[in-house]
């Protein structure tokens, strides 16, 4: 009996050995997908030339400075400088935490339009200062508000040297030290090209503020760029929840010049205002803004008592956070974007099915300068099921939708208790050269192509252009494009096919001055012959309009259907491939018809789906033929009266299962999520023998039934297509 009760003992400490073994090695795998969150050094630098005085007379630019002054986390390292002819430390650079914010605000009057230069290669140089070593950890940005261009003498000689310099030496270094730039032109008159190349060679954001007043709407876009925050969305009526994960909001308010004062109103009914609030709360006001922070604020719903603005915002600190894969500020049309999704806790990267299980996450993407928004679920079902991912990692892949112009990506992951969302704004560009048709003006004259790389992203060393034109008759040649004296391409054709238009197609390939492949069709450009009435010029712009801009080149921003989520089709339906029209040996030789092959591919495709959908029109016609009308209508009939009938018998068969279903699920779901945040955090040495052998009891069943995995890697275009609003 004693040896028995010491057997059963021994395979009793052995089982609970191996059950606690089994727990730690689990929370050592969760602690090994712990990612720390980035800490941030942010550098702002802000032009305080005399021409300031006429592109921003109401120097909001002090406003600007003290809204990223309170929206930057503590902890993150941060610094101001003013440049004119010299270069002056604002604010110094230290971590930021409520004295560096007092010293932004002493030192926020200060910044005037007194200097007499524009020295933004000594700026970039003084505020990179200790960037020397490799960043590890921290994410490096600069922010650059200017007006001008690069004036540090009256010789132009020394400020073109001055100019070279940065884009040959400064910009090189900065990448090199992984910091991002993101540039704010303030006026037309400012060097923009060399703007563009210090943002898009970092990774940047390049923007370009329209109307004086939105200077300070601009410059927290940029800061956006630099410190990505968690959100919770606000409501339309202005009310926002916050869940007991929150240690810490800010809520940005944006007011009319006639708006009544803000207020805050808690979940218990308690209104905050700038002049009356407690201890535990940081109240910023402007006369266009207010920043609110609110320190170990009670869970529930809040609302904001002030005017709807929709770039209102409520940004929280959180041990549970929505975890975004990062992305790039600027990306080439054509390119695709791959999303890593997923939710973290304070113990590491979420997994448990039952948790993710209740989450909803929700992907929308407003293309700004299309006027469009797409949005759809990420989270899907399987045998009335939701499908989660084993790792905890959601994966999407944006490519058809990102059409040329400006984008704002949101996603947001919603829980029964809990919701956090993250914004990105992304450039989408068209192409990496500018190029256009100069048509004759005279019989004799012939047409000439222009070409010039955007000096921002690639340059004649780096790329490689070729042209074929095609004449009114269909008749196809190619052009040889030769580099002019402007750093660019020129090509000569005249009018070989009569009178009337000329397409000409253009195939890019070679790389960006990043190292970023580019292979890219870029047309047709249309220029007609001269005529009587007119004489026509066609200039293809790589640069992004507007939607619906008037002066949008005829032909120039072409949207393959195939790629495109709108469904918008092909504008040019009278051009020919080029795979047919090279079928002519005396016009195209072996070298012709590899050039089609690669610039004319999306068209081809699109004539072959064309030509398919025809003989499948023809096939089913042709089945048919020896059936009678009167036969065909009853056969007809017959096939609709049945699939009504099994439509209808499914449906009620469905609706009888998930309402048990649903019936059960609300008994155990309930209080699920927090249970299982609660989970998380359970620390293993406190767990009874019986907690610990339930879960790992549990873990056994999951492993056993097999959980699904889900990976969206299929392009977010085609699934958004059917959420067009």
């Amino acid at each position: 009996m004693t040896r028995t009760f010491r057997s059963y003992l021994l395979i009793r400490a052995t089982t609970l050995c191996l059950v606690v073994c089994a727990s730690l090695s689990a929370l050592s795998v969760a602690a090994l997908n712990t990612e720390p969150e980035p800490t941030y050094d942010v550098r702002v630098l802000i032009d305080i030339s005399g021409s300031m005085k006429r592109t921003d007379p109401q120097n909001l630019r002090r406003p600007a400075l003290r809204l990223v002054s309170e929206m930057i986390p503590k902890g993150a390292t941060a610094g101001v400088w003013t440049f004119g002819r010299f270069v002056n430390m604002l604010v110094p650079l230290k971590p930021v935490d409520q004295s560096w914010r007092d010293e932004v605000k002493r030192a926020v009057p200060k910044i005037n339009s007194v200097g007499l230069f524009t020295n933004i290669p000594d700026a970039l140089e003084k505020a990179s200062y200790g960037w020397e070593d490799p960043p590890g950890k921290t994410v490096r940005n600069m922010i650059v508000l200017t007006d001008g261009k690069v004036d540090i003498d009256k010789d132009p000689a020394v400020n073109a040297r001055a100019r070279q310099d940065t884009l040959n030496r400064l910009i090189p270094r900065l990448r090199a030290a992984h910091a991002s730039v993101h540039t704010i032109a303030l006026s037309d008159d400012v060097d923009a090209e060399l703007l563009q190349a210090l943002s898009y060679q970092t990774n940047g954001r390049f923007q370009s503020v329209q109307h004086q007043e939105d200077l300070v709407r601009v410059f927290l876009e940029a800061f956006d760029a630099s410190v990505p925050g968690q959100q919770v969305p606000l409501g339309k009526d202005n009310g926002f929840s916050i869940d007991a994960n929150v240690k810490e909001f800010t809520v940005l308010v944006y007011k009319t010049p006639n708006a009544p004062p803000s207020a805050l109103q808690d979940p218990n009914g308690q209104s905050y205002t700038a002049a009356l609030h407690p201890d535990g709360v940081r109240w910023f006001e402007d006369k266009q803004l207010d920043v609110v922070t609110v320190t170990d604020p009670v869970a529930g719903a809040w609302k904001l008592l002030a005017e709807v603005d929709p770039d209102n915002r409520v940004t929280v600190v959180s041990d549970l956070r929505l975890e975004l894969s990062e992305l790039p500020n600027t990306v080439l049309k054509g390119d695709a974007l791959m999303l890593d999704i997923s939710l973290q806790a304070k113990e590491g990267l979420i997994t448990n099915p039952d948790f993710l299980g209740l989450i909803d996450l929700i992907f929308s993407q407003n293309y700004i300068d299309g006027n469009k928004v797409w949005q759809g679920k990420l989270t899907s079902f399987s045998d009335g099921q939701i499908k989660t991912p084993k790792d905890g990692i959601y994966h999407a892949r944006l490519q058809k939708s990102l059409l040329p112009g400006e984008h704002a990506i949101v996603v947001k992951m919603e829980g029964r208790t809990f919701t956090r969302q993250i914004t990105k704004q992304i450039t989408v560009i068209e192409s990496v050269v500018k190029s256009w048709v100069d048509a004759p003006k005279t019989d004799k004259a012939p047409f000439t192509i222009n070409v010039k790389p955007l000096a921002a992203l690639a340059s004649t060393a780096t790329l490689t252009v070729r042209a074929k034109v095609q004449g009114p008759a269909k008749t196809v040649q190619e052009v040889t494009l030769v580099e002019d004296d402007q750093g660019g391409w020129q090509g000569h054709y005249e009018a070989f096919d009569g009178p009337g238009a000329y397409r000409v197609i253009l195939q890019a390939k070679g790389a960006t001055l990043t190292g970023q492949d580019v292979k890219q069709k870029i047309g047709p450009l249309v220029s007609e012959t001269p005529s009587p009435q007119s004489v026509l010029s066609t200039e293809y712009d790589s640069q992004p309009q507007a939607a619906g801009d008037a002066d949008e080149p005829a032909m120039g921003n072409r949207i393959e259907n195939e790629e495109d989520p709108l469904n918008t089709s092909y504008p040019d339906e009278d051009m020919q491939p080029f795979d047919e029209l090279s079928q002519n040996e005396s016009l195209a030789d072996r070298a012709d018809e590899e050039l089609d092959e690669e610039l004319g591919d999306e068209v081809r495709e699109e004539d072959k789906e064309t030509r398919a959908e025809s003989e499948l029109v023809i096939s089913a016609e042709e089945d048919n033929e020896g059936i009678s009308p009167t036969m065909k209508w009853a056969l007809a009939g017959g096939f609709m009266f049945i699939n009504v009938l099994l439509i209808s018998l499914g449906f009620i068969v469905y609706r009888r299962a998930a309402k048990r279903q649903e019936q059960e699920a609300l008994v155990e779901d309930s209080n699920l999520e927090e249970n299982v945040l609660s989970e998380l955090s359970l620390d293993a040495e406190q767990s009874s023998d019986e907690d610990v052998t339930d879960a790992m009891s549990n873990l056994a069943d999951d492993i056993e039934a097999g959980m699904p995995n889900m990976d969206l890697t299929d392009d977010l275009g085609d699934m958004l297509d059917a959420s067009t609003k």
